[in-house]
């Protein structure tokens, strides 16, 4: 992570225009959930076709342009909320944080990060298409671990480089609250509500995954609090950021090299 978001890489990096990236993001989110979004559309255009026939119309839905029209827009959407939560992330963390990065560069490595945890998804959900089994069960393993592994350390570089080191816990600790806490209660929820329904609604396989994506948030918790624990032990040493070092005034000596 430290190679992928040094400065030289990001320099590089960024000589690709940003409407370039963000249509690579936009085909991430779709690639990352490919398999839902194809089966899904195709789902719904046999529903209306079945429905036309039942009122005897002759037109039907084309189930192919649907899915590509679908794909597409799925992933553009994705993408423009992904983009608005970066802006709304600098606006709160860089202010009450006193991050030392300007709000492109900060979307830039945000952006980056995400095209990389939707790639990695995307190739392991691929195995949807022949061992659904499979990947219903590495999903739930997948799902939040990767994006959260790949957020904290994603963290553990940029506090070193931008956040003064009083607030290297506060910050992680003010993202981990809400980050884990909206996946424990989302998690929460779906678990429960899956563990309820009748037997003919539910499989084996599908109610081991829910509780084991449930156990990974849980577990992520507790790694959350004990790198929060460490990371305040670190706020406590002297800063050696040179971004946050106070420099002395330099003296004025002019009057003192004439004799004043």
């Amino acid at each position: 992570m430290k190679t992928i978001f040094s400065d030289k890489t990001i320099a590089f990096l960024r000589k690709i225009p940003t409407p370039v990236w963000f249509f690579v993001l936009a085909a991430t989110c779709f690639f990352e959930q490919c398999h839902d979004v194809i089966y899904q559309t195709k789902a719904v255009a046999e529903t209306f076709n079945a429905a036309f026939a039942e009122q005897g119309l002759e037109i039907s839905v084309n189930s192919t342009a649907l899915t590509v029209f679908s794909c597409i827009l799925e992933g553009i959407i994705e993408a423009a909320i992904i983009e608005l939560l970066f802006y709304i992330a600098y606006s709160i963390l860089a202010r009450r944080f006193y991050c030392a990065v300007n709000k492109k560069d900060f979307s830039f490595r945000l952006r980056i990060l995400f095209i990389i945890a939707n790639l990695i998804l995307g190739i392991i959900n691929l195995t949807a298409f022949f061992a659904p089994n499979v990947s219903t069960i590495l999903s739930a393993c997948t799902g939040y671990a990767v994006p959260a592994v790949l957020l904290a350390l994603f963290y553990e570089d940029f506090r070193k480089r931008f956040v003064p080191k009083r607030n290297h816990a506060k910050m992680f600790g003010f993202i981990a609250c809400i980050y884990v806490g909206i996946a424990m209660i989302w998690r929460v929820v779906n678990a429960v509500e899956y563990t309820v329904l009748t037997e003919a609604a539910r499989s084996t396989i599908g109610l081991v995954a829910v509780w084991v994506d449930f156990g990974i948030v849980l577990l992520s918790a507790v790694g959350a609090y004990l790198n929060y624990r460490r990371l305040d032990k670190i706020a406590k040493e002297p800063e050696d950021n040179d971004l946050f070092i106070e420099k002395e005034p330099e003296k004025n000596t002019i009057f003192k090299d004439l004799g004043f």
